[in-house]
């Protein structure tokens, strides 16, 4: 029982923290909002960089809010802007956020077209971390669509262009991609060789959201494995991390992977918890 209150208090504590940081990015929003209805026509046009850059920010945090119809309408703004400034990265990163948005809808081919967008002004600007960072979305939008093949191709042009910009923070989330895409073809050797490998790389950079997904793939692994006392550890620190980060959805998956493990114990009451 002492254990189910401090669980209840915790959440409590979770939930009250998680509305703070809501109220928060909702005063930002509006204040951003207020700062760009403020400029006349001809300043806009003065300050077109400026503007993108505030148009990057809106949407960011619209699309935490889950506002994804008035992130779309900023994102497609900054598109238009930096169509305008010649700005190709610029343009690249907004359609891998209006892909992203596609992507929390569950619309996967659509955001595949937005990164394929994103990927032609990436080349024209020779950006390569923007190409590594799109081909990595497109490794788990086939992932997502259960295209195994093409999944592999886009994580491993993702992981050659961070291993050549020598960027072991951002190959470590290729390396998690990959791991991901081999649980999900029953290649749980391959699976822990690349988790680990993400493991290593991070020892000395810190990612919170990488490390996180991380523990995940960790879980994952050892219930296939069979090994339950370690993938429900697993869980429990992810949910943990995932509470600090305020991840809604995150918190989600890993409660539904803590009850699996509890049914698979045989312990219904906690899986209902």
């Amino acid at each position: 029982r002492a254990a189910r209150d401090d669980d209840r208090v915790a959440r409590e504590r979770a939930l009250k923290e998680s509305q703070s940081r809501v109220s928060d990015l909702e005063k930002n929003v509006a204040d951003l909002q207020k700062l760009l209805e403020m400029k006349n026509q001809q300043l806009a046009e003065l300050e077109l960089g400026t503007r993108m850059e505030a148009l990057h920010v809106i949407g960011s945090l619209l699309t935490t809010l889950g506002q994804h119809e008035a992130a779309t309408s900023a994102f497609n703004e900054l598109v238009d802007l930096a169509w305008q400034l010649g700005a190709r990265g610029v343009g690249g990163a907004a359609l891998n956020r209006l892909a992203r948005i596609h992507r929390q809808r569950g619309q996967h081919r659509s955001a595949l077209e937005y990164l394929s967008r994103a990927l032609v002004l990436f080349r024209a600007a020779r950006d390569e971390r923007g190409l590594a960072s799109t081909y990595d979305d497109m490794a788990q939008e086939h992932r997502a669509l259960g295209e195994v093949e093409p999944a592999i191709k886009a994580a491993q042009r993702a992981l050659e262009a961070r291993r050549a910009l020598r960027d072991a923070r951002a190959e470590a989330v290729s390396q998690t991609t990959i791991g991901f895409i081999e649980l999900d073809r029953g290649d749980l050797a391959a699976a822990r060789t690349r988790l680990e490998a993400a493991e290593a790389l991070r020892q000395n950079h810190s990612d919170p959201e990488g490390a996180l997904q991380t523990e995940l793939g960790f879980g994952k692994l050892a219930y296939h494995e069979g090994n339950l006392s370690e993938a429900h550890a697993r869980y429990a620190r992810a949910l943990e991390r995932a509470r600090e980060m305020n991840h809604r959805r995150l918190q989600s998956t890993l409660l539904n992977h803590l009850a699996e493990v509890e049914l698979a114990q045989a312990r219904p009451e906690r899986a209902r918890e």
